[in-house]
């Protein structure tokens, strides 16, 4: 495409209009395009009856606009409280993200921090990291060093490199 293109192009879409943009021939880029659809109409089918890993790939998708999804909060936030309905930690921690960074609501860091801690509490080590720097920011709460240090050992345990990182660079 030249830059006429796409200024024509930026034209006629709307903000958070997904656009596809392939170097292949059309025809192979409509086939890419199906087999897109046909995958998000089967992650939403199967999410629909309670299938975990197709929630937890609408709500990260949703989200954080990954695997092709469309980034859209409020879908995100409908997928990601499916999860934690089913007790997931994965959902539960991304929903908790969501909480801590505005996505599908608003800013709300004592939730997020609840969030990562009921998934922190199912050993997820990704949501004991992030509550272990949240317990010592004091972000979301009160600050407290010996939970953030529990929590941030509890991470490294499990393998979490970041965890691990800093525990090793702790006196």
């Amino acid at each position: 495409m030249r830059s006429a293109e796409i200024i024509g192009l930026f034209d006629l879409v709307s903000i958070d209009t997904e656009v596809f943009i392939y170097e292949e021939p059309l025809q192979t880029a409509l086939k890419l395009l199906a087999a897109s659809d046909a995958r998000y109409a089967f992650l939403t089918s199967t999410a629909g009856v309670g299938v975990i890993q197709s929630i937890r790939q609408l709500c990260l998708g949703h989200g954080y606009g990954v695997n092709g999804i469309a980034l859209n909060g409020r879908d995100a936030l409908r997928w990601c409280s499916s999860g934690a309905q089913q007790n997931d930690p994965v959902s539960i921690a991304l929903l908790a993200a969501l909480h801590e960074e505005g996505k599908g609501v608003h800013i709300n860091l004592i939730k997020a921090r609840e969030m990562y801690k009921r998934s922190a509490l199912l050993d997820n080590p990704h949501a004991q990291y992030k509550l272990s720097q949240m317990y010592a920011s004091g972000r979301g709460g009160a600050q407290d060093d010996a939970l953030a240090k529990e929590f941030l050992a509890r991470a490294a345990q499990q393998g979490h490199t970041a965890a691990k990182a800093l525990m090793q660079t702790e006196p």
